[in-house]
């Protein structure tokens, strides 16, 4: 799980503050493992912001896996809103503000829609693969300032082929 943030700050141009650096995974056979927050850093009331799935802001997972097999990727529940308090701050994913790509197949990812899911394969040449999501925060003009926040679930599961 990891989480979706934003800042909304009325007057200012401060940045929210950044997710923990990256580390390795834990060792084991099959591991999901979120790496980074999608943060949409600070928005403007009225004014959409959005972050590409290729952003270092963009949220990130690593999987270890089996090498070859084939898993599905659904993020379950993807927020409709951010919260802050008793406030919400409407997000919307598109059909491109998601992609999965494994070290050593290449070095093309394979967009996808984050609200359908995707079938994806682990290389034959490594059991490692990186999922990024972006999405669009969309304020209103009256926005309530405050630090934002939704939890992201992303389901992996082998497929069996």
């Amino acid at each position: 799980m990891k989480r979706c943030v934003a800042a909304v700050l009325l007057f200012g141009a401060l940045l929210s503050g950044g997710g923990a650096p990256a580390q390795a995974p834990p060792p084991g056979p099959s591991t999901v493992w979120g790496q980074r927050d999608l943060r949409f850093q600070t928005v403007i009331p009225g004014l959409p912001t959005s972050v590409d799935w290729s952003s270092n802001k963009a949220g990130q997972w690593l999987l270890r896996g089996q090498r070859g097999a084939e898993i599905q990727l659904d993020f379950i529940n993807l927020p409709s809103s951010l919260q802050s308090g008793g406030n919400n701050l409407p997000v919307s994913f598109s059909v491109t503000d998601a992609a999965w790509r494994t070290p050593g197949g290449g070095t093309a990812a394979t967009v996808f829609d984050p609200s359908t899911g995707v079938t994806a394969r682990f290389s034959n040449r490594s059991n490692l693969m990186w999922v990024k999501l972006g999405g669009t925060a969309n304020p209103t003009s009256g926005q309530a300032g405050g630090d934002y926040s939704a939890d992201v679930d992303l389901d992996v599961y082998y497929t069996g082929n």
